[in-house]
């Protein structure tokens, strides 16, 4: 299955005629959060209109929580399956200095990763990256180390955002970690999976 991964739109206009174009030519759109700062339910439900699953990130006003939720293409704390490729998400980040409406303790990370219904090479989808794994901020560590651990305990492909400069691949455990770039910088993943895990991945930097 081929499919488009992309995180931090942060209301970018530009980002939906791409979202629209690119559909084409995946077999699923993926949406790690940050679709708006703050407010912006308009907006919201014109990109909902170009995914497939979503979770929401830590810069959406309640409403756009609202909105991502009663979309019926959530799997924030839940799960989907698309074909045969099972996916789950947690949204939200930890706590930043920015003190954003979707900010969570480790403890309430620890908590719902781990009563997820994860099975061999399930699609994890978070808005937060795990602990040392491309969340350098400056000289800070901006990971979560719950899921760090969620990720050396399971055996799943981990799709996150949120640092919007870093992009990569690696190995956490028998897990694989994609970091994928702002959408806000104009930059997307595109990857093939399966049930058998992760295939391919290539990261994309669009041009108007």
């Amino acid at each position: 299955m081929k499919v488009l991964v992309c995180s931090d739109v942060h209301g970018e206009e530009v980002a939906l005629d791409v979202l629209k174009k690119e559909r084409k030519t995946h077999d699923a759109v993926l949406c790690l959060g940050d679709v708006v700062t703050g407010q912006g339910v308009d907006f919201t439900q014109e990109l909902l209109s170009y995914v497939d699953v979503v979770i929401p990130g830590n810069a959406e006003h309640v409403d756009v929580q609202r909105e991502i939720e009663a979309s019926g293409k959530s799997v924030h704390l839940s799960d989907k399956w698309l074909g045969d490729v099972h996916v789950v998400g947690v949204g939200f980040s930890i706590p930043t200095p920015f003190h954003t409406p979707g900010e969570r303790p480790e403890q309430w990370f620890e908590q719902r990763l781990f009563a997820l219904p994860v099975g061999v090479n399930s699609i994890l989808l978070t808005h937060q990256p795990a602990f040392q794994t491309f969340d350098r901020v400056g000289d800070v560590r901006v990971g979560s180390k719950a899921l760090r651990t969620f990720l050396e305990h399971n055996t799943v492909i981990n799709f996150c955002g949120h640092v919007h400069e870093l992009r990569g691949v690696m190995r956490v455990g028998r897990s694989w970690v994609v970091k994928v770039g702002a959408m806000v910088n104009w930059e997307y993943v595109s990857a093939e999976v399966s049930k058998h895990g992760l295939e391919s991945v290539e990261f994309i930097k669009f041009t108007v």
